[in-house]
């Protein structure tokens, strides 16, 4: 399976948004975590690019859902 990781909260918080798959959280330095993403198509690049350009549009409500939500899995004990 085609995966994409990251550290970046913010990033991933744009990934979830954009509707890729969180697999999982795996625990990283400290308090830190890595988001795993399933990437299928290999995109998750495509649209880390399209963010950094200014070229990715995405609901603000989703992109607030996101963030919520990966903050609620990293305090609840890295659940999956």
């Amino acid at each position: 399976m085609q995966t994409y990781e990251s550290k970046d909260f913010y990033i991933c918080s744009c990934l979830l948004a954009a509707g890729f798959n969180l697999l999982k959280l795996e625990p990283a330095n400290g308090k830190f975590v890595t988001f795993v993403f399933s990437d299928p198509q290999n995109s998750a690049e495509k649209t880390i690019a399209d963010h950094w350009q200014r070229n990715l549009v995405l609901p603000t409500k989703d992109i607030i859902s996101a963030i919520v939500e990966l903050k609620t899995r990293i305090y609840s004990n890295h659940a999956e």
